[in-house]
């Protein structure tokens, strides 16, 4: 039985009548979609961590084969160290720190980052879903790269959106009051600018074709 600490991995025991007779050994695999998303991550410069309940043995071995600094895999822990470090990356409010999780252990680190992904899967804890920000549907992690996509596509074509309306705000509306631009030109301009606002915002529409 002591040995079973030296080997890498999840293990159960097996007793009857308060003897061990067995033991079960799970070794865990890195899933195929990790690596892409790890190179995105990387390729955005997002910092990332490994909060496991799972012996650090275990954790170490998968930071490695992910390329995860050793500095942020962190095992051994329980629901409430995963939330506290969660809290201390934050630092006050000075970093944005998102978490994703599936299960109940992962309800309060969840809650405490700035932006939680919930997997909302048959084997997930619909409490997870609950205290997550973000409900992706399935499991695959290639769900994480394409709900960042998204939200900062959507909010670049906001700041193009507002950019424009700015501009017509800014230079067409004062020369309308001073009298320079026709009130029926000034009207044509401000229809143009809205009109560029509506087609800016469909080509989000080719969010539906990110892979």
């Amino acid at each position: 039985v002591e040995s079973a600490d030296d080997v890498e991995g999840q293990c159960a025991y097996l007793s009857v009548d308060g003897s061990v007779v067995a033991i079960v050994y799970f070794d865990e695999s890195i899933r195929e979609e990790a690596m892409p998303l790890m190179s995105y991550l990387s390729g955005k410069g997002i910092q990332v961590f490994i909060l496991s309940g799972d012996r650090q043995s275990s954790v170490d071995r998968i930071a490695s084969e992910l390329g995860v600094d050793p500095n942020n895999a962190f095992g051994d822990l329980s629901v409430n160290g995963k939330a506290d470090i969660v809290k201390k990356l934050q630092n006050g409010g000075e970093k944005k720190v998102a978490f994703v999780g599936d299960g109940i252990n992962d309800v309060l680190s969840l809650a405490q980052s700035d932006v939680g992904f919930g997997f909302a899967v048959e084997s997930g804890s619909s409490a997870a879903v609950e205290a997550s920000d973000v409900a992706l549907v399935g499991n695959d992690l290639r769900k994480v790269y394409y709900a960042l996509e998204i939200g900062t596509r959507t909010m670049a074509n906001t700041r193009q959106n507002l950019a424009l309306a700015f501009t017509y705000n800014a230079v067409a509306m004062p020369l309308t009051a001073l009298g320079f631009v026709p009130p029926t030109e000034s009207s044509l301009i401000h229809s143009s600018s809205t009109l560029a606002v509506i087609l800016n915002s469909m080509r989000l529409r080719s969010l539906r074709d990110i892979k």
